[in-house]
């Protein structure tokens, strides 16, 4: 989840480790630590997107811990946002990031819309349990989700015994 390089090592620079790093996974926090000396270089960590945060020699172990800490909590709201919102349908909604997005910022995407209901449902849970009811659609949700995941959507609302996903449909209107 975090990782914390020095930018002078004895093989290689910390900014050709991120880059190299960055080839295989980006789904960590990364700090870099260096002296004053390396601005250029820093300024490169920040421009290609390889760091978080830069801490300059010599630290305090209580600025370091927070930091830390901070990255961390970032990190995992970012994973919570992928989780939610495909990173297809975020770039398309906020192409500068979503970091700086201001109260009241609004865009307008085309894409796909699924109104999921089971059909008969009121009828069927009138005659079941309300444990076996509970246990049908938590069942039933947790196949539908993976597979409206699997094809670029998220489920954007649940209502009862149904719910509204959302799709990217980008790649179908490149073609029209």
């Amino acid at each position: 989840d975090m990782v914390i390089t020095d930018q002078r090592m004895p093989e290689m620079l910390g900014t050709q480790f991120l880059e190299k790093l960055l080839e295989e996974s980006q789904d960590q926090a990364r700090i870099i630590l260096s002296g004053y000396t390396d601005a250029n270089d820093l300024i490169t960590c920040i421009n290609k997107g390889l760091i978080e945060q830069i801490i300059t020699k010599p630290w305090e172990p209580d600025k370091l811990l927070k930091v830390i800490q901070e990255s961390l909590i970032r990190l995992h709201e970012r994973r919570t946002l992928r989780k939610l919102i495909p990173q297809s349908i975020l770039t398309r909604l906020y192409p500068e990031g979503i970091k700086n997005v201001q109260a009241g910022y609004g865009t307008e995407i085309q894409c796909a819309l699924l109104f999921f209901d089971v059909r008969g449902f009121t009828t069927m849970a009138e005659s079941m349990a309300p444990t076996d009811t509970f246990k049908f659609i938590t069942s039933l949700l947790n196949h539908i989700a993976p597979i409206v995941q699997q094809y670029g959507g998220f489920i954007d609302k649940y209502m009862g015994d149904g719910f509204l996903a959302v799709f990217d449909d980008a790649a179908s209107y490149s073609q029209n």
